[in-house]
């Protein structure tokens, strides 16, 4: 068994009520603004079952957006973090229909009969079942009949994931994954521009070296901090689930023994 522990320094980002951590999540133990790298080539599937079970959660693509704003004028080393390689994973799930259906790994009584448009779900609860594999369960659903179908770096809106302007990636392909993708928010790492975000890049169940994860947490303390801020250890965590084809947690366990 491979375990960890991590601590994060939050922030408070008052337009949505969420603390957020001030750097991504990192492959080695210790307070994140002073050592270590960030935790990449980690699945979604168990990054949101990791966080679940930490008792945190993952920003949904709108959260990310309204927090780096935010942290441009507050607290802009954390927005440069957020815009800087590697991108990170975020609790928004986008569901293609395909055949007349949508993802047989989604249960959820919000999906609509008519499997007419992409959805967008979010604050799911991802589990491990030994008969399914991983099953999203619950969450909330939105339809985005405007979503852009052709892979491109289109310019226009999608207020539902947080991106009002700006250029950002649109990958439309879900030919693989029963058409499930996570939106990737951060800068893309194959683009020539600064901030390019990257959305709907990546499976659910792919590990992919130019990915990492933030967490957040909906309240920190009982009562406010005074300076907006607060320290808080993540609980030992079973990095088992997590471990798969990573490269960075593989680097952990020969770390931490």
């Amino acid at each position: 068994m491979v375990v960890a522990t991590q601590e994060f320094q939050y922030q408070k980002v008052p337009q949505i009520g969420l603390y957020v951590a001030a750097t991504k999540a990192l492959d080695e133990t210790g307070r994140p603004l002073e050592t270590g790298k960030p935790l990449v080539g980690i699945k979604w599937y168990p990054t949101k079952e990791w966080v679940q079970h930490a008792g945190l959660i993952l920003p949904t693509s709108n959260q990310w957006s309204i927090s780096r704003d935010y942290f441009q004028i507050a607290h802009p080393e954390i927005a440069d973090d957020m815009s800087t390689s590697p991108a990170e994973w975020t609790d928004s799930l986008l569901a293609h229909p395909r055949d007349g259906k949508y993802a047989s790994n989604l249960n959820n009584s919000r999906i609509p009969a008519k499997c007419k448009y992409i959805l967008l779900i979010e604050g799911s609860t991802v589990i491990l079942d030994k008969k399914r594999g991983y099953v999203v369960d619950g969450g909330e659903v939105t339809e985005l009949p405007n979503f852009p179908k052709k892979s491109d770096y289109p310019e226009q809106p999608i207020p539902e994931l947080g991106l009002i302007e700006g250029v950002y990636l649109i990958n439309s392909d879900f030919s693989s994954e029963e058409g499930l993708r996570p939106v990737v928010r951060g800068r893309n790492w194959g683009g020539p521009i600064e901030h390019l975000d990257a959305i709907a890049l990546s499976r659910p169940s792919v590990s992919d070296l130019n990915i990492g994860f933030r967490p957040a947490h909906r309240r920190l303390v009982e009562t406010e901090p005074e300076n907006d801020q607060d320290f808080v250890r993540v609980p030992r965590s079973e990095y088992e689930s997590l471990l798969g084809d990573s490269v960075a947690l593989k680097k952990v366990g020969q770390t931490l023994g």
